[in-house]
């Protein structure tokens, strides 16, 4: 690994956040050693007929949502199918595609591959029930020209995702690594995961408020035990429209992992084909490399990656079923049970509501009518082996 050189910014110009006309994208590119961040027009950008090693473009969001001659602009030059502007790749949770460029004579010019993460990241900030939560639709474009050029379109990805996604490729992309499509996913890949890992662990602190919230209630107690404080907490109302709120929030991250899982398993299997199509002989290969280190090493860490979301999967159902716990108990315990804590000369004491009656009068028809049913099944399965 080198270290490359410091970021180049053109004098009189600053890469900043927004611009005036909102019609300018910010980019970051790599020529030889020399890296260079700066935004400039769309018009300006697609004109630029320099040949750097890596060129990624960040799309602010729905700019070329809100003008079709600008995207048209976009697809043309980057070689983007219509479909990827659809309104159900726009809002697919998750999706990978990948087709070889060809020129007029039916060679191999370029790979180029389409992608998209979703991600739903949560605050504990809201007030009452409400769970502050930002959506981040994030979509990918990747071109190949080969034997080592790299142009890369994110859209609609947060400001932490870009700054990030700089700073890594910046400081840790080889660039003989270039030669492999798939590099620069793996770098695009990391900083996805980073959403997801920090999504799921914010989800993990609501459900683990859940869990504390009876704790906090027992100052009053000094040294009471856990079931004190267990039997405070269900005495208490419940706050369902909270625990709802949260629950829902679960159910959609484990839905986007799943899809990134999908996206990451199609990612892979892209990048063993195109390996597989590049070991033939190379008169075959119409001038593309043949499968090196780098490919394998490429192959490897894309494995390490589909196995870091599949554990975040695992987190994300752990989090749902930690939540249906707490659910679950504070239904069972609701206005039936209540428990007293010792105070002076009073011992500690448990009581039963006069409402009991409701939760038998719902429990015992419906475990009746679960036994009959067991039985009515056993009788036909027995009567059906004796025929």
């Amino acid at each position: 690994m080198y270290s490359p050189s410091a970021v180049a910014i053109p004098s009189g110009r600053t890469p900043s956040r927004e611009s005036s006309d909102g019609m300018r994208l910010r980019f970051l590119e790599q020529v030889g050693r020399q890296w260079l961040a700066d935004q400039m027009g769309v018009e300006e950008l697609l004109k630029r007929q320099n040949n750097p090693q890596l060129r990624v473009i960040f799309v602010p969001p729905r700019i070329f949502t809100a003008s079709p001659n600008l995207r048209q602009d976009l697809s043309n030059r980057y070689a983007i199918p219509p479909w990827f502007w659809t309104h159900n790749s726009v809002n697919a949770p998750g999706f990978f595609c990948s087709q070889d460029s060809y020129g007029g004579n039916g060679e191999v010019q370029g790979h180029n591959t389409w992608f998209r993460f979703l991600v739903k990241q949560t605050t504990s900030s809201g007030q009452g029930s409400t769970v502050p939560y930002e959506w981040y639709m994030m979509g990918f474009a990747t071109k190949w020209l080969p034997p080592n050029r790299n142009i890369v379109l994110c859209f609609d990805v947060p400001l932490i995702l870009e700054d990030r996604l700089r700073a890594a490729l910046i400081s840790g992309l080889e660039g003989h690594r270039f030669s492999d499509p798939y590099s620069i996913h793996t770098a695009i890949v990391d900083e996805v995961i980073q959403l997801y890992d920090t999504a799921v662990w914010s989800l993990r602190g609501l459900v683990r408020d859940v869990e504390k919230a009876g704790f906090s209630r027992m100052s009053y107690i000094s040294n009471a035990n856990w079931l004190q404080n267990r039997a405070n907490m269900l005495h208490g109302q419940p706050e369902y429209p909270h625990l709802h709120e949260v629950a829902r929030h679960i159910i959609h991250s484990s839905e986007v992992l799943d899809a990134a899982i999908d996206t990451m398993d199609s990612i892979i299997e892209q990048h063993r084909l195109f390996v597989s199509e590049r070991s033939t002989d190379a008169n075959t290969n119409q001038g593309l490399p043949h499968p090196s280190p780098a490919f394998r090493q490429t192959g490897k860490y894309l494995q390490y990656q589909f196995k870091m979301l599949k554990a975040l999967k695992g987190r994300s159902q752990a989090n749902g079923e930690r939540l249906r716990n707490e659910i679950s108990l504070s239904i069972f315990s609701m206005g039936f049970y209540n428990f007293t804590p010792g105070s002076g000369t009073q011992p500690p004491r448990w009581s039963v509501s006069k409402d009991i009656w409701i939760y038998f009068a719902v429990t015992g028809p419906v475990t009746l009518a679960t036994v009959c049913f067991w039985m009515v099944w056993q009788m036909r399965f027995r009567k059906e082996r004796v025929e």
